[in-house]
């Protein structure tokens, strides 16, 4: 079971929440803590993360091996415990993420927020 867990709201199996705004250039913290069958917090094998842009172009990003830090720009906080900061470029929309994993833990899950498109350069 994976719980993605957007900065902006947590998620919960079933629910549909309303996506956070952010603007062009902002930083966004897309989080995903990984559980047991157990409800204990564990680490897979491979995570996978993939960011898909408003124009349907997809970001892959994969770490293998459950050591503190950062491999393929997803880190590991603690057990299970996993980011990617996303940084936004001039793309406004849609962007949608998903968390995936292999091994010990094998779930996915996913979520989205929009880029507001900026009017003022200053």
């Amino acid at each position: 079971m994976v719980s993605v867990v957007p900065i902006h709201c947590p998620m919960g199996k079933g629910v549909h929440l309303m996506p956070a705004y952010y603007d062009q250039l902002d930083i966004v913290r897309c989080s995903s803590t990984f559980l047991s069958t157990g409800s204990t917090k564990a680490d897979p094998t491979t995570v996978n993360f993939v960011l898909t842009n408003p124009d349907g172009t997809d970001t892959v990003n994969t770490r293998l091996g459950a050591t503190t830090g950062t491999v393929d720009l997803i880190t590991r906080v603690s057990a299970g415990v996993y980011f990617r900061d996303v940084t936004i470029g001039s793309s406004s929309g849609a962007h949608w993420y998903r968390y995936s994993s292999t091994g010990v833990v094998t779930s996915g899950a996913e979520a989205n927020f929009i880029v507001r498109r900026l009017y003022t350069t200053t």
